[in-house]
């Protein structure tokens, strides 16, 4: 039983680490959108 709960507490970890990881990247991706519409503002002026 108590190797049980260790399988499902690493099982919850490798989830949460992957939703970091997922939640990072989509983080990245947005600020790069970011940076080519600054590129596009400054183009306007």
């Amino acid at each position: 039983m108590t190797q049980d709960i260790y399988w499902e507490l690493l099982i919850w970890l490798f989830r949460s680490f992957m939703g970091v990881t997922a939640f990072a990247f989509t983080v990245a991706a947005y600020q790069a959108m970011r940076c080519r519409k600054r590129t596009d503002r400054k183009r306007k002026r």
